[in-house]
């Protein structure tokens, strides 16, 4: 997973990458990015990532501004110290809101969330777990391990009169 973060305390911007790489060592930080300005000329060029993980209070403006400059269909992880833009912070794509300081637990409850609305949005709404019940057990299988299916349908049977 290929994630950017959008963070001006160096110390805490290394921190959230180390956790996150702990928490999943398939994440790729593609860059951190301390300012508006550079965050905004960065995702207006650079190829999409997967997931965002923002402060909002950036040492020249809030990161509001990058989102409404540049347009991405990125979630976002908002990560900040202040409760006061939770309301914004959904209308910037945002699919979480950390308070600071982050634990292990809220961010892999994040990404746990992120990895959830993800599998749910990827098949236009529709989960990719197929659910069945079999001997009066339940069994899920993955939509990415059925290599075919076939809608076959078949009349319930009846007793004969």
């Amino acid at each position: 997973m290929n994630i950017v973060i959008i963070e001006d305390e160096l110390m805490s911007a290394d921190d959230l990458a180390d956790i996150l790489k702990q928490i999943d060592p398939s994440i790729t930080v593609c860059g951190i990015f301390p300012s508006v300005k550079k965050a905004t000329a960065y995702l207006k060029t650079a190829p999409a990532v997967d997931l965002i993980f923002s402060d909002i209070q950036l040492g020249d403006g809030l990161s509001f501004e990058i989102f409404k400059e540049v347009k991405i269909n990125t979630p976002v992880i908002f990560c900040t110290a202040y409760d006061e833009y939770a309301l914004e912070a959904f209308k910037a794509n945002g699919i979480d809101y950390i308070l600071k300081p982050f634990t292990t637990e809220t961010l892999s409850d994040a990404l746990q969330k992120y990895r959830q609305l993800k599998e749910v949005f990827s098949t236009n709404g529709e989960p990719q777990t197929l659910h069945a019940r079999r001997e009066a057990a339940d069994h899920a299988v993955r939509g990415a391990d059925i290599p075919h299916c076939r809608q076959t349908h078949k009349e319930p049977a009846r007793a004969s009169p």
